[in-house]
């Protein structure tokens, strides 16, 4: 009803929306064709004095890169995901509006180190996904790798942005691009 007096009272309107509309949709493919599947990044987890994991990874420094993070991203290969990094430690929320694949987020405290695992977060939700610690950062892997590869509380975080690099205990960039 609201809608319908709206129109009535400004003819132009609905020629504005449609408009709108047309250029929301057609952004939408752009977002989606991202090359999730190539970063120039790499991430360390150390899972025992003997045993580590790598990933490929993007970068969500920005505040823009942060908002948009894996929106839209329809899959992605298990070794590769998205790490967030903020500029302090902070109480981080994040949910999963127009995610369309499940997640693990795992929550990386100013040591570099996992303080918690929210796994197997559901597409498209609403639902508030909260650190519940300060963290200065968030690794978004496929649902299900942390638990497949034993990922935990405590483990150890290294790449080059986060303050373990500062240890000496960098990965970085990916010599091979």
């Amino acid at each position: 009803m609201a809608v319908d007096r709206l129109f009535r009272r400004s003819p132009g309107s609905l020629p504005a929306l449609a408009m709108l509309l047309t250029l929301a949709l057609a952004a939408a493919p752009a977002i989606a064709s991202r090359p999730i599947d190539a970063p120039d990044e790499r991430l360390v987890i150390q899972v025992s004095e003997d045993k580590q994991h790598e990933f490929r990874i993007h970068l969500a420094v920005s505040p823009s890169e942060r908002s948009q993070g894996l929106m839209y991203v329809r899959k992605m290969p298990d070794d590769v995901g998205m790490l967030f990094v903020y500029e302090r430690p902070t109480l981080i929320s994040m949910w999963m509006k127009n995610t369309y694949i499940p997640l693990d987020m795992i929550f990386i405290g100013e040591d570099g180190r996992i303080l918690t695992i929210a796994s197997d977060t559901v597409p498209h939700s609403l639902a508030t996904i909260s650190s519940g610690k300060p963290a200065i950062a968030i690794l978004e892997l496929n649902a299900g790798i942390s638990k497949k590869l034993g990922l935990a509380p405590g483990q150890l975080v290294r790449q080059r942005v986060l303050p373990s690099a500062a240890k000496g205990q960098a990965s970085g960039k990916d010599s091979e691009h």
